[in-house]
This record gives structure tokens, C-alpha cells and sequence, in this order.
């Protein structure tokens, strides 16, 4: 899998935009998963809500970003998601890193 670098330009972009829209992100201890992604019903803006459960005892921003591909391409197969992930992990730079953190220290 090759993602064009114009998708890597924007794609921490879209993550900041995911967090500051309102999405629930939580940090609780799970079995068996480092994170998940569930719909939540919503009845204010936006029309739906997304939560993001992440295990604390794992990486945070790796798990973060794993779940926000489901969230984006939910055609994709766990494989795929992978791949993407690995990609962006490899990609981001420590500034990205601590920016992505700093927001969802603000929100959790």
C-alpha cells in the first residue's frame, strides 16, 4: 500500500478536525483490544458521534491513529489499516506527535 503524499499532508489535519468535532475519546483498560470504535446516537451537531476507546496500557497514538482509518475508510480490511498506520507512525514527526498528544490530553 503507497499513500500519495498529498493524503499524508492532510491527514493530521483531519485528525486534529476528528478530535475538535466533538468525538468521544476515552482511555480505559481493555482485553483483548488496544482501542475500538463505536457510533454513538447523537441528536445535536454532528448529526453522529463517534467513540473512541483506547487502552492506556498501550501506544496511545499509534492505537489513536488505527482507529481514526476505520473511521475514514471503513471499506478498508484490517490489513490495509495496518499498513496505512505503519506508514503514518513512520511518517509523523515528533512535533506532530506531541501536537496530536497535546489534543487528546485536552479531551480526555
Amino acid at each position: 500500500m503507497i499513500l500519495q503524499s498529498s493524503y499524508l499532508k492532510g491527514f493530521t489535519r483531519n485528525l486534529y478536525r476528528f478530535i475538535k468535532e466533538g468525538h468521544v475519546i476515552k482511555l480505559e483498560k481493555m482485553k483483548g483490544f488496544a482501542g475500538s470504535l463505536d457510533l454513538l446516537e447523537s441528536t445535536g451537531n454532528p448529526a453522529y458521534v463517534m467513540q473512541v476507546r483506547l487502552d492506556y496500557r498501550e501506544d496511545i497514538i499509534s492505537t489513536f491513529v488505527h482507529e481514526f482509518f476505520h473511521y475514514r475508510h471503513p471499506e478498508w480490511v484490517e490489513e490495509d489499516v495496518i499498513k496505512a498506520e505503519v506508514i503514518i507512525m513512520n511518517t509523523l514527526t515528533r512535533r506532530q506527535a506531541k501536537n496530536i498528544l497535546k489534543r487528546l490530553a485536552e479531551v480526555i
